[in-house]
Formats: C-alpha cells, structure tokens, sequence
C-alpha cells in the first residue's frame, strides 16, 4: 500500500494488471484488473505489469518453472537444474485489440498457474515417455526440442539469457538479506534454499521474471512426468 500513489500515477499508462494477495499460494485470489474500468487497487499484496503479447504455442499461453539451488550466499553460488516444466493455460490466448474491452474474467486463458488450469476440463496430463504438444504440462527438454526443431529457434541463447535474468535476479534478492543473514547464520554451509522461478517469454523471446517461490510442489505425485522431474531434483 505504502507504493499507492507511484501505482495511481502510472496506472493509465498499461490496459492491464495483475493483482497477486499478500500470503497465498496456488493462485488463490489471483485476478486481473483493467485501468479502463477499474480503480487501482492498494489491499496488501503486488500489482504486477501484465505482458500482453506472451510467446504463445498451439496458440496458448504458458510459463516456465525452473529449480535454482543457492547454497551458499557468500560466496553466492547458484545452480540451476537442467530440467524443468513449461506449464499451458487450458483456454486459448486472445489478445485484446485497441477497440475491444479487456475481458479480465476469463482466467484459464490468462493465468498459467498449474493449481487453476488442472480443473479446467481441457487439462491434458502429460506423462514421462509420452509427451505431445497437447498437453497442459511439458518437460523442459521436451520444450527445448519443440522450439528447435518446429520453430527454428536457437534454444543455446535463449538458456543463456533465462540463465542470465535468474542470476540476476537472484543477486537483486541476494543484497537485501546478506546482511542479517551473516548476523544469524554462524556457518554458510547450513543456509541454503531451492527456489522455484517462473518465466514468461514475449513473443520476442524475452524473458521475464514472473515470480520466485519459496516453496515449490516437490511432491511429484500429480504425474510420471513431475516425478521423473522433481525425485531427480
């Protein structure tokens, strides 16, 4: 609330926000507002800049999780897991032209929240073995492999640069914890955290930062294809 007025003043200048409720998870209360009908909205929580024009796949929004190990914060490493999940909305993306009202009510075609789309009757479960671009989950290499060789893609530089926007932000992070950290923590070797870091490509292959998560599902029960993933993390 304390950033209302900076959010009032640069409320009009995007057609679309994000509103994500302080302390929840799974999408819970997740929901989007227009700044052609709605006032800004200043409860506990973030108000995040809606990327309108996302890379889309058999014409479907989706985002990537990927596994960051930090294990030592000074010296700072980090290490990131050579698989991970691409997760599909279950509805069709459409994108809202200058003369259309913003439909923000539709959620399955606008958020990729794993947790929302897998009640939607068209959740497709992918599993380890038999992966297709139908499904609402896919591995990271099953990903990687689509966009070479259906989209001619250079897959390297693209890793390069996710790579890149994970370290950095992980140093953004990093600079506001080191402090208390060495206060409290005796030895760097019993401080470490796995994060789950979501990101969202636009359509020119940009990578953004979506979220970072604290507590990512590790469980790997909801499919052969998350436990092959996640029991190997």
């Amino acid at each position: 609330p304390k950033e209302g007025a900076e959010l009032a003043e640069h409320w009009d200048d995007h057609r679309i926000w994000i509103a994500k409720p302080s302390a929840s998870s799974r999408g819970k209360g997740i929901h989007l507002l227009s700044s052609e009908v709605d006032e800004p909205d200043i409860e506990k929580g973030i108000i995040q800049l809606y990327l309108e024009r996302p890379l889309l796949i058999t014409g479907r929004k989706f985002d990537l999780r990927l596994y960051v190990l930090v294990p030592s914060i000074s010296p700072l490493r980090i290490y990131i897991h050579d698989s991970g999940l691409a997760r599909f909305c279950t509805h069709q993306y459409h994108h809202t032209t200058a003369d259309e009202a913003v439909n923000t009510s539709d959620l399955n075609m606008h958020l990729t929240n794993f947790s929302l789309n897998k009640n939607d009757i068209n959740f497709k479960r992918g599993e380890a073995g038999n992966e297709s671009i139908e499904n609402s989950k896919w591995s990271l290499p099953f990903f990687l492999d689509y966009l070479r060789n259906s989209e001619k893609i250079n897959v390297d530089e693209l890793m390069n640069e996710i790579h890149r926007v994970i370290v950095a932000t992980v140093i953004a992070g990093e600079c506001a914890i080191k402090k208390n950290h060495r206060s409290l923590i005796k030895h760097r070797h019993t401080s470490y955290e796995m994060y789950g870091v979501d990101i969202l490509l636009d359509e020119n292959l940009n990578p953004f930062i979506m979220e970072v998560n604290i507590s990512p599902a590790m469980s790997g029960l909801d499919s052969s294809l998350d436990y092959q993933i996640k029991w190997r993390l």
